[in-house]
């Protein structure tokens, strides 16, 4: 009887455990439901870059409002909780910290700055939550390629690379000596390191300055009068669009008009309302959409109709489409997924994208050892107060 009695509890207790295991499989990774799914992101809402981060955070929520009003993705709405960085590392840290162990996230999409997202890659890497579509670029996000980290936008050394060799083809510029002036951390290096690979391949070209400063500076007269004194005929600005506007205004204020030129950090209208006339003629290489400059095409316009439905106010720029365009490659990934979405499977998805089309950036392609799902990038001129597409 004993023995037979041991027998019954130990299978019991085989099946109960076996129960327990199938629930926890059936149970899902955390952050979606029958009826939702948990977005995070971790923009910067605040200080002097918060121009791209609010703009950012309307395109995308527009865009997940959208699809819930469409009825969701295979049943099921989008719950959408920004965080704000403040432009600062550990600030994004303690951010994504908090929404992967308080708001139980699947995902994060969007975020902003390389430096904020580097720091906080450990976090999020470690917890095996994906990163989609970022809103910035560096090398390091993609090389080495990591599974969970999904980037779309060409990087910032790439770019500048694309400006240098379409100027070494234009009679005008192909004997152009440059200076840069780059913020003074891994985001502003990497441009300038874009810029002067590319200009190595020229030998009419050649860099004469190179000046950095700390990330929030105000005053940047010693750097501009320097690269002045360099006899520099252009100067390159690898950095976010308050200090590109500065540094403009500062060239004005001492007689200098080199030709100016800007990644896609800086690459929109703000820089004209900003800085003003003093940016006529300046260079702007960018992975989206100008819309200000496309704003009759049939991508732009269905852009500006979703986000003027939910915010009529908002002006329809370059963080806005930004935003915009890093949610539909998110949605349309979590649709490849199908209605038993994991994480795993969303991965499988998103290694499998070719070409997706969303108009407001190139096609986007990724693959299991490709993580940079942009090559290619847009020139364009300020002509008349406005930019205009080059190439």
């Amino acid at each position: 009887m004993k023995k037979s009695l041991l027998v019954t509890v130990i299978s019991g207790i085989i099946v109960g455990l076996g129960c327990l295991g199938i629930s926890l499989a059936m149970a899902g990774d955390p952050g979606v439901t029958k009826t939702t799914i948990k977005i995070g992101s971790n923009m910067i809402l605040t200080g002097s870059a918060a121009y791209w981060g609010q703009g950012s955070d309307k395109g995308a929520r527009a865009y997940y409002t959208y699809i819930n009003e469409m009825g969701g993705i295979h049943g099921r709405k989008i719950e959408f909780i920004n965080s704000d960085s403040q432009f600062k590392p550990a600030q994004a840290v303690a951010a994504i910290k908090k929404l992967i162990e308080k708001d139980e996230i699947f995902i994060l999409m969007g975020m902003q700055s390389s430096v904020c997202i580097l720091a906080a890659e450990k976090v999020f890497g470690e917890a095996g939550v994906p990163l989609i579509a970022p809103i910035t670029m560096h090398r390091q996000l993609v090389d080495p390629p990591r599974k969970y980290l999904f980037v779309v936008f060409t990087e910032y050394w790439d770019q500048a690379q694309y400006m240098v060799d379409y100027m070494a083809k234009e009679a005008r510029w192909k004997n152009l000596k440059f200076a840069v002036i780059y913020q003074d951390d891994d985001f502003g290096k990497e441009g300038l390191a874009g810029l002067e690979d590319g200009v190595k391949k020229y030998p009419s070209m050649q860099v004469v300055a190179k000046e950095s400063f700390a990330p929030g500076a105000k005053d940047f007269s010693s750097q501009v009068l320097k690269c002045k004194q360099s006899g520099a005929q252009g100067l390159f600005l690898s950095c976010v669009t308050a200090q590109a506007a500065m540094m403009i205004k500062e060239a004005e204020k001492i007689g200098w008009k080199p030709l100016f030129m800007v990644h896609s950090a800086t690459a929109d209208d703000k820089l004209i309302e900003l800085a003003g006339p003093a940016t006529e003629g300046a260079l702007g290489v960018t992975n989206v959409v100008i819309p200000s400059s496309e704003k009759d095409s049939p991508p732009v316009k269905k852009a500006t109709e979703i986000i003027h439905k939910y915010y009529p106010d908002q002006a329809i720029d370059v963080p806005t489409i930004d935003g915009i365009a890093m949610a539909m490659i998110t949605v349309e990934g979590l649709k490849k997924a199908g209605p038993d979405l994991t994480r795993v499977k969303l991965i499988e998805a998103l290694e499998n994208m070719k070409n997706f089309e969303t108009g407001l950036v190139p096609p986007v392609t990724f693959g299991p050892n490709n993580r940079q799902g942009c090559r290619g990038a847009l020139l364009y001129q300020i002509q008349g107060g406005k930019f205009v597409r080059l190439k």
